[in-house]
């Protein structure tokens, strides 16, 4: 199968109303989840004027 054809066809399965979506782990709620998505921004962006600076720039 070319790059092409695995491409389309990950195309087709996500985009396919009938394609069950299976989470990785138990989805977080609350502080959990809030403690998560920092950890994850500051992973991404560095510090929290990093993160800051993004919303201000993406007009959060």
């Amino acid at each position: 199968m070319s790059d092409t054809e695995t491409n389309e066809a990950l195309i087709a399965r996500l985009t396919d109303e009938r394609s069950p979506v299976r989470a990785s782990t138990e989805p977080l709620t609350g502080a959990a989840a809030s403690e998560a998505g920092r950890a994850f921004l500051l992973g991404k962006c560095g510090s929290d004027a990093a993160i800051e600076e993004a919303d201000r720039v993406a007009g959060a």
